[in-house]
């Protein structure tokens, strides 16, 4: 199941996004279809309603397509955090090595 996906051309399923924007999305759709359901074929522009909700599926499948980006662009993230995070460890181990080499020395000195 995507973002957004109408069935039947009397069901829509969304997801409400992370301000709720699919919400309206979705009440705007649904009420589109019914209000162009109603009017019958004389008192609608049907090429410009078909067109226009063609163009809804459009940048619906393109904010989709966006999203996986994202999604793979923050699992890209947290990965290198990760590889970070072993990094900085292990400069921190090489130098408390280092350091506990250099206060032996200083020991042995004295």
């Amino acid at each position: 199941m995507g973002a957004f996906n109408d069935y039947d051309s009397n069901k829509v399923l969304c997801r409400l996004g992370d301000r709720g924007e699919l919400l309206e999305v979705a009440y705007r759709w649904a009420r589109a279809i019914l209000l162009m359901a109603s009017a019958g074929p004389d008192r609608i522009d049907v090429n410009l309603v078909g067109d226009a909700l063609d163009e809804t599926r459009r940048a619906l499948r393109e904010l989709a397509r966006i999203e996986a980006k994202a999604k793979a662009i923050a699992q890209g993230a947290d990965e290198i955090r990760s590889l970070l995070t072993v990094q900085i460890r292990r400069i921190n181990t090489a130098l408390d090595d280092a350091a506990a080499g250099l206060s032996y020395r200083e020991a042995a000195a004295s």
